[in-house]
């Protein structure tokens, strides 16, 4: 998309959740490239851990926790600098009441659920972890099931990821085709929350 914003509005946090392989990093990216807004990926967090240390496939899970306490000093930082933040990752409603702390100063806060339809996230997850350049972290083959029962519950209608309730301020943005997304009302969504 050639469309990039100057962003000078008031701080914002800006969190992109949703299940896995749902187009989650690419539409933070694609925020970041357009709001000139920082990105901290929950996921990025935990797999540059586990590449630095080299540590067992069974670390990986224990990384999780360690992912979201930097999550938390991530919008910490953000509110103590006045700085905008998007906050990117596959985020479990059993950490809402954490998230509910750290956001307690923060008015500007919005939610974009990214959801595909059919089999497609679980279609992505397979292809990649099947490519060679993938950590080993990320090769969770157990996973499978989690993402094909993801699939399953889309189909029928019930959200296997639910937003985190933290806001009223939320989009539901569906992300079968990343090259499809109009990014017009997102945009006008984000700039909307002051």
């Amino acid at each position: 998309m050639g469309l990039t914003l100057s962003y000078n509005v008031v701080m914002k946090i800006i969190i992109i959740q949703g299940g896995g392989a749902t187009g989650k990093s690419t539409l933070a990216k694609e925020l970041e490239r357009i709001f000139g807004i920082p990105i901290f990926s929950k996921d990025d967090y935990r797999l540059a851990r586990y590449a630095f240390n080299k540590t067992s496939f069974t670390d990986w899970f224990k990384l999780e926790k360690k992912s979201y306490g930097a999550v938390y000093e991530a919008i910490e930082a953000a509110i103590q600098n006045d700085k905008s933040l998007i906050l990117e990752g596959n985020f479990s409603l059993s950490h809402r009441k954490e998230f509910h702390a750290a956001l307690a100063n923060c008015k500007n806060i919005i939610e974009i659920d990214c959801y595909t339809k059919g089999f497609i996230a679980a279609r992505r997850y397979i292809v990649r972890n099947r490519e060679d350049d993938v950590s080993e972290g990320f090769r969770d083959y157990l996973r499978y099931i989690a993402v094909v029962l993801e699939a399953i519950c889309s189909i029928v209608g019930l959200g296997w990821y639910r937003n985190l309730g933290l806001t009223k301020n939320v989009m539901n943005l569906e992300t079968s085709d990343p090259n499809k997304i109009d990014y017009k009302p997102i945009i006008e969504f984000v700039r909307s929350i002051n």
